[in-house]
């Protein structure tokens, strides 16, 4: 009974909304009729009276299948966004980061692994999209568009799913062959383990296809900064670390989504002084060696204790905004 109230509740704010109109969905409501209408009526399914209703159910179909039923009201709390807005954000994920081909490939070999399995690959998949539709409703810009989102980011990111594997980190790549292969050992097809080895490794694309716009460069060259940024400046370690807080209420868990976001922002900021400078990550370090020399020090001690806390990372994201500053 959630679950229908939910997709009611999002059907009827989305159907109010501009999204059905979008041209990115014309494709959704030709694969809703038979292939002999879609040929003999192509022109005419656009003016199709149910047009709008029919797009509208897939998207909120979608979203509550497989973001679940409090993912919309999240994404909403978060961000202050509407729900048609996190409708498009996810979609533009959905599409860009082509989710439903790896989605029919784990649902392919249904009886064959594990469902246990299955559903943790599913799961995988679930939080990159919600770390990615956080990302647009925040920098998407005011007025969200599926058809601009998609157009700006659509081609960057789909580069960079293919070549990231060797764009990350060494410690990076081994986990990632790694996790391939213990998925493989289990059943999985390799190519679909790959698929799912390397999710975790695109959170930040959505960013460095940003980064390249604002700054002239290619997809590659703004990806290699802003890695090349991430373990120079210990984000990826401090990122790790706020993953693995436990919030105990909803202020702590809003603490810990401020930080991540925060951290985040600094990289991104590095990388595109950086770019803009025409320099390499050392030389933009040589302009402030006495606030980066700090920032060491504490990710030094902090890397050495035994149990990281929400305070001692909103220390390290004070010293971070001041080594960026």
């Amino acid at each position: 009974m959630l679950l229908s109230y939910a997709k009611l509740e999002l059907y009827d704010e989305i159907l109010s909304s501009d999204l059905p109109d979008d041209p990115q969905l014309a494709v959704r409501l030709a694969a809703y009729f038979p292939p002999a209408i879609r040929e003999s009526y192509a022109d005419a399914l656009p003016r199709h009276r149910l047009a709008r209703q029919i797009v509208t159910l897939f998207i909120a179909n979608q979203v509550v299948n497989r973001a679940g039923i409090t993912f919309t009201s999240r994404m909403k709390a978060k961000t202050g966004r509407t729900a048609d807005d996190v409708a498009r954000a996810y979609r533009a994920v959905v599409m860009m980061f082509d989710l439903p081909t790896i989605w029919l490939a784990i649902e392919d070999i249904d009886n064959r692994v594990d469902a246990a399995l299955q559903t943790e690959m599913l799961s995988q998949t679930a939080i990159l999209a919600e770390r990615t539709t956080l990302w647009f409703l925040r920098h998407g810009g005011e007025s969200l568009s599926l058809s601009a989102l998609v157009d700006r980011f659509g081609a960057g990111i789909a580069s960079l799913r293919d070549e990231i594997g060797g764009l990350i980190p060494a410690a990076d790549q081994a986990a990632m062959s790694e996790h391939a292969f213990a998925l493989a050992a289990q059943g999985v097809p390799q190519t679909l383990a790959d698929r799912i080895a390397a999710l975790a490794n695109l959170d930040a694309t959505p960013d460095i296809v940003a980064i390249a716009d604002d700054t002239g460069v290619n997809v590659r060259q703004a990806a290699e900064t802003y890695l090349r940024t991430g373990e120079r400046f210990h984000f990826n370690w401090a990122r790790t670390a706020v993953h693995r807080l436990k919030a105990g209420s909803g202020w702590e868990q809003l603490a810990v989504d401020t930080v991540l976001d925060d951290l985040n922002g600094y990289q991104a900021d590095i990388a595109r002084m950086v770019l803009a400078s025409g320099s390499e990550v050392s030389a933009w370090i040589e302009s402030r060696t006495r606030r980066v020399e700090r920032l060491d020090r504490l990710a030094e001690e902090l890397s050495g204790a035994r149990t990281i806390e929400l305070a001692m990372l909103t220390v390290f994201n004070g010293e971070m905004r001041a080594a960026v500053g």
